[in-house]
């Protein structure tokens, strides 16, 4: 298994973004916070893809609003909605259909006679 790891820390009034991977590690350092968290979600999204980077910084970003429990599925909703210009609820939406969908053809499987 590949470990891959982007890390941000501030070390003496520096930001610097760690980038694990592949037993590699780089450092690249960053005067301003909003760069270094820049940089680290396009590491982010580079490593693991535009969704699953999504998916993390939406947890991040419950866990830094001190939101919990039953709250964090739909802060997580709601995060990756406006992230996403609501490409999430299209998504959501298309799944669904398409599972009615596919859950009316198993029905009508099931309950037709067999065939002769």
């Amino acid at each position: 298994m590949t470990i891959k790891v982007v890390e941000i820390e501030q070390i003496a009034g520096l930001k610097f973004v760690r980038v694990i991977e592949s037993g590699e590690v780089s450092l690249r350092r960053f005067e301003l916070q909003p760069d270094a968290e820049r940089f680290a979600e396009g590491e982010r999204t580079r490593l693991v893809g535009a969704g699953e980077a999504a998916r993390v910084s939406s947890l991040a970003s419950a866990e830094a609003e001190g939101v919990h429990g039953q709250a964090v599925t739909p802060f997580v909703l709601a995060y990756l909605h406006r992230e996403s210009g609501g490409r999430t609820l299209r998504a959501n939406r298309d799944l669904v259909v398409g599972n009615a969908q596919l859950a009316g053809e198993v029905a009508a499987a099931v309950i037709a006679p067999p065939a002769a």
